[in-house]
């Protein structure tokens, strides 16, 4: 019997962006395994509001959200970082979107990487592993 007053605590805090509830199920279970304290916003407006209220270790960004899509969140929170002199979160674009238009669009847009769902448990491994140092 562990009798110590001892509280585990999450490695990393994420921020995960994603509106298809059953995508956002199975990429939360991936984070939570990885010892993630995990944040969901459904929508671009959400994602906004979160991202300004709380410091994240990574965002994983969907692109077709509602309200607010994802490449125009991404500006907004480039544009929120520089003018609070925030050092910038790592940001990840998961998307259905095969357009090599939608990928430079997001990296223009101040992504970090771009990468096609859907994205295996491994792949969040090294995504994790690189960004969240």
């Amino acid at each position: 019997m562990n009798t110590s007053n001892t509280v585990k605590t999450n490695k990393y805090s994420v921020l995960l962006v994603e509106d298809e509830l059953l995508v956002q199920k199975i990429h939360y279970r991936f984070l939570e395994i990885l010892d993630c304290a995990i944040v969901v916003a459904m929508d671009g407006e959400e994602a906004l509001k979160k991202a300004k209220e709380e410091s994240f270790d990574l965002i994983f960004m969907d692109v077709g959200l509602p309200l607010i899509g994802g490449v125009e969140v991404i500006t907004m929170i480039r544009e929120n970082e520089q003018i609070n002199k925030i050092n910038p979160v790592p940001i990840i674009v998961l998307t259905a979107y095969k357009e090599e238009k939608v990928f430079q669009d997001c990296l223009k847009a101040g992504a970090n990487a771009v990468h096609l769902k859907p994205l295996n448990f491994e792949g969040f491994t090294d995504l994790i592993n690189q960004y969240c140092k």
